[in-house]
């Protein structure tokens, strides 16, 4: 019977320590984690089928991003948040949405003028953020991508992410990202806390 009574016990536990632990976080959404990494994501028609040619910014573990996906393998087709395409020398960086997919929520914000990829401490509004179109990559500047939506118990997330081209390779058709991702559920903070 003890152990009966421990066994329901330990998730009370944990749910009222999640909770105080958030009470000392002035926003409500816990202690901030940004996952950060360079990923390499090619424009389907022109990459080796070894080169991924999708992004997943959604970190579930706290520790790695989801990173390259292979939207055409069955396993990955509904994992990834945005692509690459090159039209008339120019790379563009598209949402889920502008390539014909339910968005789920997956979207882009145009390039953030006046940061610096370190400098952008904050995802913007959700009004700067586009689902149905691409945005115009140049290598230097900064953006922002939100995932497509994930269930994480019984809450509807998403995360945040600060992406920035450091290589464009028309001729390889290839792009190189440096990727930041707030790992917490909804949360818009996006450069570690002094």
């Amino acid at each position: 019977m003890r152990l009966f009574r421990l066994v329901l016990a330990l998730p009370l536990l944990a749910t009222t320590a999640l909770s105080l632990a958030a009470c000392d976080d002035p926003t409500g959404i816990g202690e901030q984690v940004i996952v950060t990494d360079t990923v390499t994501i090619g424009v389907p028609s022109l990459v080796p089928d070894s080169v991924p040619t999708a992004l997943d910014v959604i970190s579930g573990d706290g520790l790695s991003l989801g990173g390259g996906r292979f939207p055409e393998r069955p396993s990955e087709a509904d994992v990834w948040d945005v692509t690459v395409r090159l039209q008339n020398g120019t790379f563009s960086l598209l949402p889920r949405g502008a390539v014909g997919l339910e968005s789920q929520r997956a979207a882009v914000t145009d390039a953030i003028a006046g940061t610096t990829f370190e400098g952008l401490d904050e995802a913007p509004a959700s009004s700067r953020f586009n689902s149905a179109r691409g945005v115009a990559l140049s290598v230097g500047s900064v953006y922002v991508v939100r995932s497509r939506v994930y269930r994480l118990s019984t809450v509807n997330c998403w995360q945040f992410a600060k992406v920035q081209p450091l290589a464009l390779n028309a001729a390889a058709g290839t792009v190189t990202l440096a990727v930041a991702t707030s790992a917490g559920c909804q949360d818009t903070r996006l450069a570690p806390e002094d």
